[in-house]
């Protein structure tokens, strides 16, 4: 399941992955980690915070 995920967000474009499952974001985290990718990724919790800077 990770793969596929993974390979969805890379194919995406995009340069940020957020969510609000914590495990799921350590999970996803590590796997783009070992793929060198350079997506941030964030808790929701912690965008909201940042937008409100």
């Amino acid at each position: 399941m990770m793969d596929r995920k993974l390979t969805a967000i890379l194919a995406s474009g995009a340069e940020r992955l957020v969510s609000c499952d914590l495990g799921c974001l350590l999970h996803l985290e590590g796997g783009l980690r070992r793929r060198g990718a350079a997506i941030k990724v964030q808790h929701l919790a912690e965008l909201v915070d940042e937008a409100l800077e």
